[in-house]
């Protein structure tokens, strides 16, 4: 979450907007994060290799292109998952989903 954080804020700069939430979805049980920014989005040539390493949208010597394909092996170590949602006002939109999951009854 903290890498999402900071790529959106890098990709808005100064002013512009960052929009975090979390839902349960109760017919699936799974927890829903989104974060969502007003930047200027994901290249549609990159869209689909976003998630590979080394594919990086920031200038040369400004990263490492390794920190969504970090992100989605974690989500999914847990058995979640990670996808780049369309956004229709521009900017970008990265969702996780994990397990909710229920504490046992003692």
């Amino acid at each position: 979450l903290l890498n999402l954080l900071l790529n959106a804020a890098d990709a808005v700069g100064e002013g512009g907007t960052v929009d975090v939430s979390a839902d349960l979805e109760v017919e699936t049980q799974m927890l829903v994060l989104t974060v969502k920014d007003n930047g200027p989005g994901i290249p549609e040539d990159l869209r689909e290799q976003v998630f590979e390493a080394f594919i990086t949208t920031k200038p040369k010597g400004k990263g490492t292109g390794l920190g969504l394909f970090v992100c989605r092996h974690l989500v999914e170590s847990y058995r979640g998952e990670m996808s780049l949602k369309d956004v229709e006002d521009g900017g970008a939109c990265f969702e996780i989903r994990l397990w909710a999951v229920e504490e046992e009854q003692v």
